[in-house]
């Protein structure tokens, strides 16, 4: 026990912690500073509260459009009474939404550092985790006196991990692992850490602290709190397979984790009791992509039925068509449904396997048996033009899709397209690789161009998307939550 080595695993820093950069920064000048680096303080924006008085609300507009200020405040006013038609249940929402500064204050779901955690918990050894530490808490643990300091991160954080590894090396740990899919960034890593983990890490972690690659994949216990408008309640997070072996170009989880890795039943069942015991309001299922086709899958769905636990899962259009009802039968309350274009040869063309028809049936699916989902969707193809962009967000949005989420397609480093790229990559700046930066020349899009589609398709989240969502998920599971 004397010899055992002092671990410490860690994600990067918690938003509003995060190192700012110009675009113009090179990398040898961030990692060549001898002066404390500035880092911006987060938003602490307190709570919002409301008087939830529709009456006044109303009233309060018509005497001054501009009382509101809050992000949905322009539409609130001109169709307040309309919202409340169409969501006879928006009956007290109003205020709260007028006053809402931002989409982020309406839906908080943390999502926890899985792969640490579960390395945590399967590695017969010792281990400290630090999940979106203060730049302060991580100096503090470094004090503390570790041997070997793991850090995971994400492309657009290398310059940060970086840091974060420079400064373990001058407290003093003798090892600092990189781990996460930053890993795959060519940034000259091997400078700064002395082992790079990539794919499932726990067997990896394993071997090189006991020397035994075989171990037990427990799975942690994940019970966050969540909000959703102004309801906060407990949910769990359960992650049933790791990897993917889909082959999208454009995905990450492809390349890093092509081997599917079945979570144990036994395990799934344990974590499961834990979460009744704990009274959660509802499950996410956080698999690179929960298949309903496998055997596995459609026993964890059995888990959640027996246990009237209700459920959301990432997944595929094709892997769900024709089995919703089903699904909705056992406790389904939501999905996450990767759409990425409703063009047929960017599916094509990105590997996807699957087709608009499939897509679009599935959407309609979805809706017939009221079940509250939101779809990714990717800019920037290689025929889009800021006109084509805006003809797709006008289907997109006649199809009545609760919320979706944009990003503009990014050749991350270790992808296929990465790869395929090479040649029309022209911003190496890591921490634009965000899908919020357009880094590679386009035939027919500039970056300001992509920025704005971008912009776009943020103003098409609105009032009656969110009060829809809060509507959806009050009735699907409104008596498990509390105000």
């Amino acid at each position: 026990m004397k010899n055992r080595k002092k671990v410490l695993l860690t994600t990067t820093f918690s938003e509003g912690e995060g190192l700012r950069l110009p675009a113009s920064t090179k990398i040898e000048q961030v990692i060549s500073r001898r002066e404390p680096v500035s880092f911006t303080p987060g938003d602490e924006r307190g709570s919002i509260e409301g008087t939830f008085d529709d009456t006044r609300f109303i009233q309060k507009c018509a005497e001054d459009p501009n009382a509101s200020r809050g992000i949905f405040s322009n539409e609130l006013t001109r169709d307040a009474e309309g919202l409340k038609k169409r969501y006879p249940s928006a009956l007290g929402y109003l205020p709260y939404f007028a006053e809402l500064p931002d989409i982020s204050d309406f839906f908080y779901v943390p999502t926890p550092a899985f792969g640490l955690r579960f390395i945590k918990e399967s590695v017969d050894y010792p281990i400290d985790v630090l999940e979106y530490p203060t730049r302060k808490e991580y100096r503090l643990a470094l004090e503390s006196g570790y041997d070997i300091v793991g850090i995971s991160f994400m492309t657009f954080k290398t310059y940060e991990a970086l840091l974060m590894a420079k400064e373990a090396k001058e407290c003093g740990v003798k090892e600092v692992w990189g781990g996460g899919y930053g890993v795959d960034t060519p940034a000259g890593l091997e400078r700064y850490f002395d082992r790079l983990i990539r794919g499932h890490g726990e067997e990896k972690v394993s071997l090189l602290l006991t020397g035994n690659a075989r171990m037990n994949k427990r799975h942690p216990v994940f019970i966050m709190e969540a909000k959703v408008g102004f309801y906060e309640f407990k949910i769990g997070y359960l992650i049933s397979s790791m990897g993917c072996n889909m082959g999208c170009t454009f995905c990450h989880a492809t390349t890093y984790m092509p081997k599917r890795v079945e979570v144990d039943i036994a395990e799934i069942e344990r974590v499961l009791d834990i979460y009744v015991e704990n009274g959660v309001a509802g499950v996410l299922l956080y698999d690179d992509n929960f298949s309903v086709r496998s055997e596995h899958a459609r026993r964890v769905v059995d888990l959640l039925h027996e246990r009237q636990i209700p459920f959301w899962f990432e997944c595929r259009a094709d892997d769900i068509l024709g089995k919703v009802h089903e699904l909705a039968e056992k406790g389904l309350f939501g999905i996450c449904m990767g759409v990425e274009s409703l063009r047929q040869q960017d599916l094509d063309s990105s590997r996807k396997r699957e087709t608009t028809k499939q897509i679009l049936s599935c959407i309609n699916e979805l809706k017939e048996n009221d079940i509250w989902f939101m779809t990714t969707y990717m800019l920037g193809w290689e025929d889009y033009t800021p006109e084509s962009i805006e003809r797709d967000l006008e289907r997109i949005s006649s199809l009545g899709i609760p919320y979706f989420q944009a990003m503009i397609i990014t050749p991350f480093p270790g992808t296929l397209i990465w790869k395929d790229w090479q040649d029309i990559i022209t911003d190496r700046n890591w921490s634009h690789y965000d899908h919020q930066h357009l880094v590679f020349n386009h035939p027919n899009l500039t970056a300001e161009e992509a920025s704005k589609a971008l912009n776009r398709c943020y103003e098409m989240l609105t009032a009656e998307t969110a009060i829809s969502t809060l509507d959806a998920w009050e009735k699907k599971f409104g008596h498990r939550i509390s105000s």
